[in-house]
Protein backbone atom coordinates (compact mmCIF):
# COMPACT_ATOMS: atom_id res chain seq x y z
CA UNK A 1 0.00 0.00 0.00
CA UNK A 2 1.63 3.81 -0.79
CA UNK A 3 1.10 6.60 0.74
CA UNK A 4 0.76 10.26 -0.16
CA UNK A 5 3.55 12.22 -0.13
CA UNK A 6 3.64 14.94 2.60
CA UNK A 7 1.64 18.13 1.87
CA UNK A 8 4.59 21.12 1.57
CA UNK A 9 3.81 24.82 1.92
CA UNK A 10 0.42 26.54 1.58
CA UNK A 11 -0.25 28.56 -1.85
CA UNK A 12 -3.57 30.12 -1.29
CA UNK A 13 -5.36 31.26 1.39
CA UNK A 14 -8.48 30.22 0.28
CA UNK A 15 -11.23 28.08 2.32
CA UNK A 16 -14.05 26.74 2.14
CA UNK A 17 -16.20 28.40 4.84
CA UNK A 18 -20.09 26.68 4.55
CA UNK A 19 -21.65 24.39 2.05
CA UNK A 20 -25.64 24.70 1.52
CA UNK A 21 -28.20 23.72 -0.62
CA UNK A 22 -27.87 27.24 -2.14
CA UNK A 23 -24.14 27.54 -2.25
CA UNK A 24 -20.61 27.26 -1.39
CA UNK A 25 -19.18 30.42 0.54
CA UNK A 26 -15.51 30.93 0.54
CA UNK A 27 -12.67 33.31 2.16
CA UNK A 28 -9.69 34.52 0.80
CA UNK A 29 -7.46 37.23 1.90
CA UNK A 30 -9.95 38.22 4.33
CA UNK A 31 -12.84 38.55 2.06
CA UNK A 32 -15.59 35.90 2.26
CA UNK A 33 -17.46 34.91 -1.71
CA UNK A 34 -20.75 33.12 -2.22
CA UNK A 35 -20.95 31.22 -5.19
CA UNK A 36 -24.94 30.33 -6.24
CA UNK A 37 -25.64 27.52 -7.73
CA UNK A 38 -28.30 28.83 -9.58
CA UNK A 39 -25.66 30.96 -11.29
CA UNK A 40 -22.71 28.17 -11.19
CA UNK A 41 -25.02 25.10 -11.57
CA UNK A 42 -22.04 22.35 -12.22
CA UNK A 43 -20.83 22.82 -8.80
Amino acid sequence: MSRSQIPGVDISETEVVNISSHGIWLCTHDREYFISYEDFPWF
